[in-house]
């Protein structure tokens, strides 16, 4: 991930963020300021981890991997929903846009895919199982996240979603 500073009106990308750390350079994982006495994440604003979501059940199932406008990620596996991570580190969910592209394997419902998505909106992608027992359907989304000022990607990660029956 880069981290980008403001020259000359423009955003210029600096690379990656190093601190040194026990006498040798180190990639920094996040950068803070301090803003009215409180420490504020400014970089990374954004991000998300590769995720697999799996539901296999005897009966009707789905699985569902979720972002939602309060920044949290989470996954539904037939009833049950799990909080996995939270997306949006600092800023407004309406600042952001996502975009699922399928990598592999049955395209899921629910949000759109192959097109940028407002984050002002919640976005699920879902896999309902298969009608024939012990068939699981699966799909790789490629999940990305932009910042609408800039159209520039902040994170991206590979979601897994399986679904079976049996």
């Amino acid at each position: 991930m880069s981290f980008n500073i403001r020259k000359g009106g423009a955003w210029s990308g600096t690379g990656t963020v190093k601190v040194m750390k026990t006498g040798a350079w180190a990639t920094a994982g996040f950068v803070k300021v301090r803003k009215a006495g409180a420490w504020v994440t400014v970089w990374p604003l954004t991000l998300i981890t590769n995720q697999s979501v799996i539901r296999t059940a005897s009966t009707a199932t789905q699985a569902t991997y979720t972002l939602n406008t309060s920044g949290i990620v989470q996954k539904s596996e037939g009833g049950t929903t799990t909080t996995l991570e939270t997306w949006l580190l600092a800023g407004a969910s309406s600042d952001y846009e996502v975009r699922a592209t399928v990598s592999s394997g049955t395209t899921p419902t629910g949000s759109a895919t192959a097109s940028w998505l407002s984050l002002s909106s919640t976005q699920a992608w879902t896999l309902q199982d298969a009608v024939v027992d012990g068939i699981p359907l699966t799909c790789v989304l490629l999940v990305e996240i932009r910042d609408v000022a800039t159209n520039t990607v902040q994170t991206s990660a590979s979601i897994t979603i399986t679904s079976e029956r049996v």
